[in-house]
């Protein structure tokens, strides 16, 4: 044997055999409808079936909710063969849409926004999906801060925040075509474990303390963007202009950090006073130091200019690694555009690059190289910016001597203590891209008729590929990021080890064909997952195949789908997932379900003891055992026994008392009779089912 082959023997013996580099193998993929006409499906591209997702383990499912309003819970059991197994529809057509969903322990929680009536969100909690029962409950609905984009509960379920985007529309409690709501961080703290019983605070915290500090802010960083019409006398506050978009809790579960995009900010809010402590500005990224396509008539052609790039994050999360704590953030960037239709004007803050030059809007400072690339559609002339940005200060001409455009066209991790850069992925997405899929380069649905090759570079005078999620895995000695890039519907593998803070590339994986437009894609269901929203890993121990899983929410494709991950380090002793009817119930617990209009309410209550069994190894079963307080021995037998017969005597003896006073008082319940002449004593629920009534209170969350 050679000696070098015996030294590598000799390195590698007792360690994990690991391949190369970390990839993503297709499994299995759903397609979601977006609506149901007599409980008959519907499909189509482009029309919100699914963005967002929960992965319950303990059932076996997964939940997913889109903007249409319907939330699906999809067996996963069986890997290669997902099913739909339940649905809630929470309105009419597209008026109430589900904007985001959450699983914790035995519950399910839904925000919720209502199309047209934009004065505050509503957060619904649902029992888990019961497999024998085959229903969801409603136990609460709570009100919550405007337009919520996504919610987070604490590892005990006792504390859920949601993050309210708050939007600029018309106000049904005001009666005003223009309502510029707040962003706000709703805290809803429960009283119990169980959230189906006892009250439950909610707080709602805005940003309305910092207006009078906006100048100083704005200093720094944080973007005030839209502060109303000059032609008009509608204006907005420092705070109403603020926008959380995503929320993500430390591991001590006292902070949350919340991702204020347009704002190019993080907030960073105090769970226990149920405060916002500061706004942190998150900076600029120099493209004179990278390189980034940004024409879209030019084919893939990559430089560096004197130009300043956004971060915006769409999606943030926070991690802990050498003890030490940071927030990694997909850096997707977003502009703001508003219509205000009671004056007819709209208003946005994006402004290509030509425009600068034709408008005679470039300062003398500025190089004549970057007025050159500004006026060329091939460089810079095509790509958006804001104008709300690198405006000379105190110029009389309003003339620009820096120019920003959107998002960071990357991945960051920021230190979690000050916000402050720790890496940046710089070019690498885009560079990624050229080599590895330069035929669907910064592309996207452009029309349903192209191809996704026809529809290359579309997308490079925007905001290129837009990294819109991230997720982040910790497995032995290394820590492993997926980032999901939703214009090109890629998926990007990098890691890094113990002592570092550099990520490195490991691979980049696209589903879907490319060779037919993207109508026949789709109706051939070759599309692939289109427009990545949301990516959930499942670790061994809790997949249904005993494989780590990548789950994908394709918001445009309206798909669910499964990965395997390969190339991770194997565990030594693999504990395989279970699935039951049922989860275990460590004590008996008790469920009541509030059903509460106007009118009146209706409560039952049920108690039952449930078990499982577990497998240490091999594929996951499904068993069906479901037990209600349920004996076995001859001594508990008689104790039951003896049990049941006291309890019918107490129930006789107790029938025999409140018959002597009925017939004692009849004459005055005759008379209590004829005063409530012509009002029925029946529950108004007696003869419908449970999704009308799920209809109905969807419609009176409508009334002003």
């Amino acid at each position: 044997m050679p000696p070098m082959a015996l030294l590598y023997l000799v390195l590698t013996c007792g360690v994990n055999k690991v391949s190369t580099n970390v990839g993503l193998s297709h499994v299995s993929t759903i397609y979601l409808p977006f609506m149901y006409t007599d409980s008959k499906p519907t499909f189509d591209i482009r029309q919100d079936a699914a963005a967002q997702s929960s992965y319950d383990a303990a059932r076996g499912v997964v939940y997913t909710v889109g903007y249409s309003g319907v939330l699906h819970v999809i067996d996963v059991t069986n890997v290669n063969n997902l099913n739909i197994i339940h649905k809630l529809e929470f309105h009419d057509f597209y008026k109430l849409m589900a904007t985001d969903v959450q699983v914790c322990g035995s519950y399910v929680a839904v925000t919720l926004q209502h199309k047209e009536i934009l004065d505050n969100g509503t957060l619904r909690i649902y029992t888990a999906y019961n497999r024998m029962r085959e229903n969801m409950n409603l136990l609460r609905e709570e009100t919550i801060g405007v337009f919520p984009t996504q919610l987070v509960f604490t590892k005990d379920c006792t504390i859920l925040l949601t993050a309210n985007e708050g939007r600029l529309t018309k106000s049904m409690l005001t009666h005003t075509p223009y309502h510029d709501a707040e962003g706000t961080i709703s805290i809803i703290k429960f009283s119990t474990g169980d959230l189906g019983y006892g009250p439950a605070t909610v707080k709602t915290l805005d940003f309305k303390r910092f207006n009078a500090r906006s100048a100083e802010y704005v200093s720094k960083g944080v973007r005030f963007l839209y502060n109303g019409l000059e032609q008009t006398d509608l204006q907005s506050t420092f705070s109403q202009d603020m926008e959380p978009e995503y929320i993500t809790i430390n591991a001590a579960e006292t902070k949350a950090y919340v991702c204020l995009q347009e704002n190019n900010a993080v907030a960073m809010v105090d769970i226990a006073t149920e405060s916002i402590d500061e706004i942190h500005p998150l900076g600029y990224k120099d493209w004179s130091q990278y390189k980034l396509d940004a024409s879209d008539v030019d084919g893939v052609r990559m430089y560096g200019y004197e130009v300043y790039g956004m971060y915006q994050p769409d999606n943030i999360k926070y991690f802990t690694w050498d003890d030490k704590e940071f927030i990694v953030s997909a850096n997707e960037g977003d502009g703001k555009a508003y219509r205000v239709d009671s004056h007819g004007l709209t208003w946005s803050e994006t402004i290509r690059g030509q425009v600068f030059s034709k408008e005679s809007l470039i300062d003398d400072s500025v190089s004549e190289d970057l007025k050159r690339d500004l006026r060329d559609p091939k460089k810079l002339g095509n790509l958006v910016f804001s104008f709300k940005d690198g405006e000379v200060k105190d110029s009389a001409t309003n003339k620009f001597s820096r120019f920003y455009t959107y998002g960071g066209r990357s991945f960051s991790i920021w230190d979690a203590q000050d916000l402050s850069l720790v890496f940046d992925s710089g070019s690498d997405v885009e560079e990624k891209h050229s080599e590895r899929f330069p035929n669907i380069f910064n592309s996207h649905i452009e029309s349903e008729t192209h191809t996704p090759t026809t529809d290359m570079d579309t997308r490079s005078d925007d905001k290129g590929p837009e990294p819109e999620t991230v997720e982040v895995v910790p497995i032995d000695e290394r820590l492993y990021f997926f980032i999901g890039n939703e214009r090109t519907s890629t998926i990007m593998i990098y890691s890094m080890g113990k002592g570092s803070t550099v990520p490195v590339f490991e691979s980049i994986y696209r589903s879907g064909l490319t060779n037919s437009t993207w109508r026949d894609l789709y109706e051939n269901r070759e599309i692939g997952d289109i427009d990545l929203e949301d990516m959930l890993y499942i670790p061994y121990d809790q997949s249904p195949n005993c494989k780590p899983l990548l789950l994908v929410i394709g918001s445009v494709s309206g798909t669910m789908s499964l990965y395997e991950v390969t190339g991770l380090p194997e565990p030594t002793n693999p504990k395989c997932l279970t699935v039951t009817k049922e989860p275990p119930l460590t004590t008996k617990s008790t469920v009541t379900t509030e059903f509460t209009t106007p009118r009146s309410a209706f409560t039952s209550t049920t108690t039952a003891t449930m078990t499982t069994t577990k497998t240490a190894q091999g594929t996951p079963s499904i068993t069906d055992r479901i037990e209600v307080s349920s004996s076995n021995s001859p001594q508990q037998a008689v104790i039951i026994a003896v049990s049941l017969i006291t309890a019918v005597v107490v129930v006789a003896i107790i029938g025999a008392l409140l018959g002597f006073l009925y017939f004692r008082n009849r004459g005055d319940i005759r008379n209590m009779a004829a005063l409530n002449k012509g009002v029925s004593s029946s529950s108004p629920f007696d003869n419908r089912t449970y999704m009308e009534f799920q209809n109905e209170s969807a419609s009176d969350i409508r009334k002003p």
